[in-house]
């Protein structure tokens, strides 16, 4: 999917999350932890607008 740079800000120990995922190798990097982090959010609110019951 394409990607646009965007800036953002976000809380400094969010940022340490981001930064070791990186070092630890299971991201590839801070906007890719962010984005998987968003992505996850995205489903989670499509689906309880699809079902707000659950």
């Amino acid at each position: 999917m394409p990607t646009k740079p965007v800036s953002v800000t976000i809380e400094e120990h969010l940022l340490e999350y981001a930064n070791a995922e990186v070092a630890a190798g299971r991201a590839r990097s801070a906007s890719a932890v962010v984005n998987a982090a968003l992505a996850r959010q995205a489903e989670a609110d499509r689906a309880e607008i699809a079902d707000p019951d659950e």
